[in-house]
């Protein structure tokens, strides 16, 4: 049966599109002679396995499986601009229907469903700051669709949201520690430097 927009977005993520043949799974690679065979997948990278259960359940979903996706930590086998680009398919999948459940510690993927949030909100000029942000019309999501949550003393208690997105206090107070500390190191050094001139 014909693809469907998650798996072929899934595709641009991954770098590739997956196949079975013989009962073996296939990663075929985006990029190389279009007449290349595929790589079995236990060969294939770790982020190709990862996401190939992903694509599996888009096909599954497609054929009447089951309406909830589970995703565990997602980053773990994504580099940062994949991250975004997962939080923006996370959205068009969500606004397509789709129920997702996600785990994660990624930064990158709240900040972009937080950005996803306020892309939602009315602001002058909206339909050409979208396209100068990269942004297409589908990939804004109204906060009532997400519910976030972060563990706490073995429990879960719900992040804040507005919209302006999540609030997710311990990735900021640790971002805020990070830059506090390189802003210390850098003033440290530019002042060696300025005093050995």
């Amino acid at each position: 049966s014909e693809k469907g927009e998650a798996e072929r977005e899934l595709e641009k993520i991954v770098g590739g599109s997956f196949t079975k043949s013989d009962g073996i799974l296939y990663f075929i690679p985006s990029k190389g002679s279009p007449d290349q065979t595929g790589i079995p997948l236990h060969l294939a990278s770790s982020s190709a396995v990862e996401m190939s259960r992903l694509f599996f359940h888009f096909v599954l979903r497609r054929e009447g499986g089951s309406p909830l996706l589970i995703i565990d930590e997602p980053e773990s086998h994504l580099d940062t601009m994949n991250q975004i680009r997962f939080a923006r398919a996370l959205v068009q999948w969500v606004n397509s229907g789709m129920k997702i459940l996600i785990s994660t510690h990624s930064d990158f993927i709240v900040k972009e469903i937080n950005n996803l949030i306020m892309l939602n909100g009315s602001f002058d000029d909206k339909e050409n700051l979208v396209e100068e942000l990269g942004y297409e019309e589908g990939d804004s999501i109204e906060p009532s669709q997400i519910k976030a949550y972060y563990a706490v003393d073995g429990g879960l208690e719900p992040c804040p949201m507005n919209e302006f997105g999540i609030e997710v206090r311990s990735f900021e107070d640790s971002i805020d520690e990070l830059i506090r500390v390189s802003g210390v190191l850098g003033s440290r050094i530019m002042l060696a430097s300025d005093k050995s001139e």
